[in-house]
Protein backbone atom coordinates (compact mmCIF):
# COMPACT_ATOMS: atom_id res chain seq x y z
CA UNK A 1 0.00 0.00 0.00
CA UNK A 2 2.94 2.23 0.92
CA UNK A 3 4.27 2.09 -2.75
CA UNK A 4 0.88 3.60 -4.49
CA UNK A 5 1.50 6.75 -3.44
CA UNK A 6 1.90 9.09 0.02
CA UNK A 7 -1.44 8.38 1.90
CA UNK A 8 -1.97 11.90 2.51
CA UNK A 9 -2.60 12.63 -1.57
CA UNK A 10 -4.87 9.74 -1.34
CA UNK A 11 -9.24 9.86 -0.17
CA UNK A 12 -10.48 7.09 1.93
CA UNK A 13 -12.39 5.98 -1.01
CA UNK A 14 -9.70 5.44 -3.47
CA UNK A 15 -7.86 3.58 -0.44
CA UNK A 16 -10.39 1.41 0.52
CA UNK A 17 -10.35 0.45 -3.23
CA UNK A 18 -6.48 -1.27 -2.92
CA UNK A 19 -7.34 -4.05 -0.99
CA UNK A 20 -10.58 -4.48 -3.14
CA UNK A 21 -10.49 -7.40 -5.93
CA UNK A 22 -12.46 -10.28 -7.44
CA UNK A 23 -9.80 -12.16 -8.58
CA UNK A 24 -9.91 -15.49 -6.38
CA UNK A 25 -14.12 -15.43 -7.26
CA UNK A 26 -13.28 -15.17 -10.79
CA UNK A 27 -10.12 -17.17 -11.64
CA UNK A 28 -10.43 -20.72 -13.40
CA UNK A 29 -10.51 -23.68 -10.95
CA UNK A 30 -7.55 -25.21 -13.08
CA UNK A 31 -5.85 -22.18 -12.10
CA UNK A 32 -6.92 -22.09 -8.48
CA UNK A 33 -5.67 -26.02 -8.54
CA UNK A 34 -2.27 -25.37 -10.41
CA UNK A 35 -1.52 -22.59 -7.97
CA UNK A 36 -2.24 -24.93 -4.87
CA UNK A 37 0.14 -27.43 -6.64
CA UNK A 38 3.19 -25.01 -6.90
CA UNK A 39 2.70 -24.21 -3.23
CA UNK A 40 2.74 -27.57 -2.72
CA UNK A 41 5.53 -28.67 -4.24
CA UNK A 42 7.55 -25.30 -2.72
CA UNK A 43 6.71 -26.30 0.51
CA UNK A 44 9.26 -27.64 2.78
CA UNK A 45 6.75 -30.17 4.27
CA UNK A 46 7.08 -32.45 0.94
CA UNK A 47 10.15 -33.09 2.53
CA UNK A 48 11.49 -35.87 5.35
CA UNK A 49 10.58 -33.27 8.39
CA UNK A 50 7.47 -35.35 9.30
CA UNK A 51 7.77 -38.05 11.28
CA UNK A 52 5.40 -40.32 12.87
CA UNK A 53 4.36 -38.76 16.27
CA UNK A 54 4.03 -42.48 18.06
CA UNK A 55 6.91 -43.53 18.20
CA UNK A 56 9.38 -42.64 21.14
CA UNK A 57 12.99 -43.45 20.29
CA UNK A 58 14.52 -41.38 17.62
CA UNK A 59 16.07 -44.03 16.09
CA UNK A 60 12.63 -45.89 15.28
CA UNK A 61 11.69 -42.38 13.61
CA UNK A 62 10.43 -42.68 9.66
CA UNK A 63 10.90 -39.80 7.63
CA UNK A 64 7.85 -38.98 5.48
CA UNK A 65 7.87 -37.57 1.91
CA UNK A 66 4.90 -36.47 -0.22
CA UNK A 67 4.48 -36.34 -3.65
CA UNK A 68 1.19 -34.18 -5.17
CA UNK A 69 -0.27 -34.55 -9.16
CA UNK A 70 -2.86 -33.15 -10.78
CA UNK A 71 -5.91 -34.66 -13.34
CA UNK A 72 -5.35 -38.37 -11.93
CA UNK A 73 -7.26 -40.91 -13.64
CA UNK A 74 -10.21 -42.83 -11.61
CA UNK A 75 -10.45 -46.57 -12.23
CA UNK A 76 -13.11 -46.74 -15.05
CA UNK A 77 -10.40 -44.23 -17.05
CA UNK A 78 -13.57 -41.41 -17.88
CA UNK A 79 -13.04 -38.97 -15.37
CA UNK A 80 -9.53 -37.62 -13.87
CA UNK A 81 -9.33 -36.33 -10.23
CA UNK A 82 -8.02 -32.27 -9.49
CA UNK A 83 -5.34 -33.26 -7.43
CA UNK A 84 -4.23 -36.61 -6.20
CA UNK A 85 -1.79 -36.70 -2.72
CA UNK A 86 0.41 -39.77 -1.84
CA UNK A 87 2.44 -40.40 0.79
CA UNK A 88 5.88 -42.18 0.96
CA UNK A 89 8.43 -43.49 4.20
CA UNK A 90 11.88 -44.44 3.14
CA UNK A 91 13.14 -47.84 3.45
CA UNK A 92 16.27 -48.58 2.21
CA UNK A 93 17.11 -45.67 0.52
CA UNK A 94 14.17 -46.16 -1.60
CA UNK A 95 10.79 -44.38 -1.37
CA UNK A 96 7.67 -47.03 -0.63
CA UNK A 97 4.25 -46.04 -0.70
CA UNK A 98 2.25 -45.53 2.04
CA UNK A 99 -1.76 -46.36 2.23
CA UNK A 100 -4.01 -45.46 1.53
CA UNK A 101 -3.52 -42.22 -1.08
CA UNK A 102 -5.56 -39.13 -0.98
CA UNK A 103 -8.31 -37.77 -3.56
CA UNK A 104 -8.87 -34.23 -3.84
CA UNK A 105 -11.73 -32.91 -6.14
CA UNK A 106 -11.52 -28.81 -6.03
CA UNK A 107 -14.18 -26.32 -6.62
CA UNK A 108 -15.44 -22.70 -6.10
CA UNK A 109 -18.58 -22.29 -4.01
CA UNK A 110 -20.14 -20.29 -6.60
CA UNK A 111 -20.28 -19.32 -10.15
CA UNK A 112 -19.90 -16.42 -11.59
CA UNK A 113 -20.24 -15.03 -15.05
CA UNK A 114 -18.28 -12.36 -16.42
CA UNK A 115 -19.57 -9.13 -18.43
CA UNK A 116 -16.67 -8.71 -20.92
CA UNK A 117 -17.75 -5.92 -22.27
CA UNK A 118 -18.48 -3.94 -18.84
CA UNK A 119 -15.42 -5.48 -17.07
CA UNK A 120 -17.87 -6.64 -14.25
CA UNK A 121 -19.34 -10.26 -13.05
CA UNK A 122 -22.18 -10.89 -11.75
CA UNK A 123 -22.98 -13.48 -9.27
CA UNK A 124 -24.54 -16.58 -10.30
CA UNK A 125 -25.73 -19.76 -7.98
CA UNK A 126 -24.35 -21.24 -5.34
CA UNK A 127 -22.62 -24.79 -6.65
CA UNK A 128 -24.21 -27.18 -4.44
CA UNK A 129 -25.34 -29.69 -6.96
CA UNK A 130 -21.55 -29.45 -9.14
CA UNK A 131 -19.99 -30.25 -5.47
CA UNK A 132 -22.57 -33.40 -5.23
CA UNK A 133 -21.59 -34.93 -8.24
CA UNK A 134 -17.97 -34.49 -7.25
CA UNK A 135 -18.93 -36.38 -4.16
CA UNK A 136 -20.81 -39.20 -5.73
CA UNK A 137 -17.77 -39.30 -7.68
CA UNK A 138 -15.55 -40.25 -5.26
CA UNK A 139 -17.86 -42.38 -3.15
CA UNK A 140 -18.18 -44.47 -7.03
CA UNK A 141 -14.27 -44.68 -6.64
CA UNK A 142 -13.76 -45.85 -3.15
CA UNK A 143 -15.89 -48.32 -4.17
CA UNK A 144 -14.65 -49.37 -7.16
CA UNK A 145 -10.97 -49.45 -5.77
CA UNK A 146 -9.38 -53.05 -4.12
CA UNK A 147 -7.45 -50.66 -2.12
CA UNK A 148 -8.49 -48.18 0.26
CA UNK A 149 -8.60 -44.50 -0.08
CA UNK A 150 -8.73 -40.85 1.48
CA UNK A 151 -11.74 -38.58 -0.22
CA UNK A 152 -11.97 -34.90 0.04
CA UNK A 153 -14.12 -31.94 -1.80
CA UNK A 154 -11.70 -28.52 -1.65
CA UNK A 155 -14.33 -25.95 -1.39
CA UNK A 156 -13.72 -21.71 -1.77
CA UNK A 157 -15.93 -19.02 -1.72
CA UNK A 158 -16.32 -15.43 -0.31
CA UNK A 159 -18.15 -14.67 2.63
CA UNK A 160 -19.70 -11.25 2.67
CA UNK A 161 -21.88 -9.17 5.61
CA UNK A 162 -25.42 -10.34 4.84
CA UNK A 163 -25.19 -13.01 2.13
CA UNK A 164 -26.77 -16.06 2.71
CA UNK A 165 -25.33 -19.60 2.10
CA UNK A 166 -21.69 -18.27 1.55
CA UNK A 167 -20.14 -19.14 4.89
CA UNK A 168 -18.58 -22.23 5.03
CA UNK A 169 -20.58 -23.98 7.61
CA UNK A 170 -24.01 -22.99 5.72
CA UNK A 171 -22.63 -24.35 2.58
CA UNK A 172 -21.61 -27.81 3.96
CA UNK A 173 -25.03 -28.11 6.08
CA UNK A 174 -26.41 -29.34 2.34
CA UNK A 175 -24.16 -32.64 2.34
CA UNK A 176 -25.18 -33.68 5.68
CA UNK A 177 -24.64 -37.00 6.45
CA UNK A 178 -22.04 -37.31 3.22
CA UNK A 179 -19.16 -35.06 4.31
CA UNK A 180 -17.21 -34.31 7.31
CA UNK A 181 -15.86 -30.45 7.33
CA UNK A 182 -12.21 -30.65 8.62
CA UNK A 183 -10.33 -27.50 8.07
CA UNK A 184 -11.17 -24.01 7.20
CA UNK A 185 -9.05 -21.05 6.80
CA UNK A 186 -9.71 -17.45 6.36
CA UNK A 187 -7.97 -14.42 4.32
CA UNK A 188 -9.67 -11.12 4.43
CA UNK A 189 -10.27 -9.29 1.28
CA UNK A 190 -12.06 -6.37 2.18
CA UNK A 191 -11.85 -3.59 5.40
CA UNK A 192 -12.69 -0.47 6.79
CA UNK A 193 -10.19 0.52 8.73
CA UNK A 194 -11.56 3.19 11.90
CA UNK A 195 -10.52 6.56 12.46
CA UNK A 196 -8.61 7.89 14.62
CA UNK A 197 -11.44 9.82 16.45
CA UNK A 198 -13.32 6.20 16.15
CA UNK A 199 -10.09 4.73 18.18
CA UNK A 200 -9.72 7.62 20.47
CA UNK A 201 -13.50 7.35 21.70
CA UNK A 202 -13.24 3.79 21.71
CA UNK A 203 -16.26 3.44 19.40
CA UNK A 204 -14.14 1.04 16.77
CA UNK A 205 -10.93 -0.40 17.95
CA UNK A 206 -9.67 -2.58 15.29
CA UNK A 207 -10.88 -2.97 11.48
CA UNK A 208 -13.78 -4.18 10.68
CA UNK A 209 -13.66 -6.94 8.22
CA UNK A 210 -16.35 -6.70 5.29
CA UNK A 211 -15.53 -9.79 3.04
CA UNK A 212 -13.28 -12.73 3.87
CA UNK A 213 -11.88 -15.47 1.84
CA UNK A 214 -12.55 -18.82 2.78
CA UNK A 215 -11.22 -22.47 1.97
CA UNK A 216 -12.46 -25.41 3.53
CA UNK A 217 -11.27 -29.39 3.61
CA UNK A 218 -14.31 -31.94 3.77
CA UNK A 219 -13.73 -35.64 3.92
CA UNK A 220 -16.28 -38.23 2.22
CA UNK A 221 -17.52 -40.58 3.63
CA UNK A 222 -17.85 -44.05 1.94
CA UNK A 223 -21.43 -45.19 0.85
CA UNK A 224 -22.55 -47.40 3.61
CA UNK A 225 -22.72 -51.15 2.71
Amino acid sequence: MWGIGRQWEMNRLKARRINMGQGIELADERTVCAAITQEFINSPSLTGLWVEEDQDSDQSKEERYFTIDREMEYTDKSKKVDIFIRKYRRENNNLIPVKPPCFIEAKRARRWVPDINSGTAECADLQHQEVKKDIDKLRAEMVSRTEEIYSHVLVWGVHRNQSEGDHPLEFFQKFDGCVKLHKVRWLPLEWTCPSVDDIQCGRVQIPLVDAALWIALAQVFRLPA
